[in-house]
Formats: C-alpha cells, structure tokens, sequence
C-alpha cells in the first residue's frame, strides 16, 4: 500500500482535510531574496555538506543568514536534508530556517528527505513537527513528497505514520 493511501486514510478517519497544493501557489513559497542569494556562498554550502556544525555557528554569530538559497530557491536547508545530517538540519531550523521553504520547482526539503536511498525518519521527524501540512504540498509535477519514496521502503513510512497520527494529528 503506497504511504499517501495510508495518509489519506489516517486524516479522513482523524476529521482532517486530504487537499493538496501546488506549493507554488501556497504561503510556503517565497522567492529568493537578494540577502538570501548572496548569503548562499561556497563557505555556508560547504559547512552544510560537510556537516560542520561549529563553522556553522561561527558564521550564524557573525550575522550570516541560515535561510540562504540560490538564485532558484534551493535553500541550505534542501542541502542538509539531501546530505542525511539531522544535527545540520536542526541546526537552521532552530536559526530561522523555514521547512517549507520551495524551490522553482515546488519541492520542499521534505521532498528531498523522502526522496532518499534508506528512509530518513529522523529528518523527517524534524520537519514535520515544524509543519505537517509539508505532506500536501505538490511540487511543479503535482508530486507530493510521499510520491518521492520509494517503492521498497513504502511499509516503513506508513508504519511511521500509523507510529506518529497520534502526534500530527489528535
């Protein structure tokens, strides 16, 4: 059973609405600003990747912007979900970071950390308790980020779902 039936099902069964969106059309989407764009330098970028939690302080302390993107929306958050690091991730999210935060082409971080060769629950865990309506946002494809996991890993995320309703959705 694909996790986005087993999701459909726990809000229908909990009272809460199943609309999507096109997350380009929802608040979540706010285009790049010139501050954001210039942040998003080799410096941060290669903190992100690396993982390299105390540089990343240093730069926070110095007045460095941790909602920096590039010219398409790509945020550092996108990069530290893709990279698998929960403490990156925590990190920007507790310096400003916005989980819902949308490339050009829709995607959220929570389309990266779906999209990944061993499920990240952790990562996931993290942004979804920012905003679980994360899980209805359509990407430029109409994909939602469930749509991104793959087949295989399909009974562990709605394992996790039927694991965390009680959480996301009293």
């Amino acid at each position: 059973v694909h996790p986005e039936t087993v999701l459909h099902g726990i809000l229908q069964e909990r009272g809460y609405s199943t609309q999507t969106a096109p997350t380009l059309e929802t608040p979540f989407h706010r285009p790049p600003q010139p501050h954001q764009v210039e942040s998003y330098d080799n410096a941060l970028v290669g903190a992100v990747r690396g993982g390299d939690l105390a540089a990343l302080r240093a730069m926070r302390a110095a007045g460095h912007t941790m909602t920096a993107c590039n010219r398409f929306g790509e945020s550092v958050l996108h990069t530290a979900v893709r990279h698998g690091s929960v403490d990156v991730v925590a990190f920007l999210l507790e310096s400003g970071a916005h989980a819902g935060t949308c490339d050009d082409c829709g995607r959220t971080a929570l389309h990266f950390a779906l999209w990944t060769p061993a499920p990240r629950f952790d990562v996931a865990t993290l942004l979804l308790n920012t905003d679980v309506r994360l899980l209805r946002c359509l990407d430029k494809r109409g994909a939602s980020p469930l749509q991104y996991v793959r087949p295989e890993h399909w009974p562990l995320w709605c394992r996790f779902f039927h694991a965390k309703k009680h959480l996301y959705w009293p």
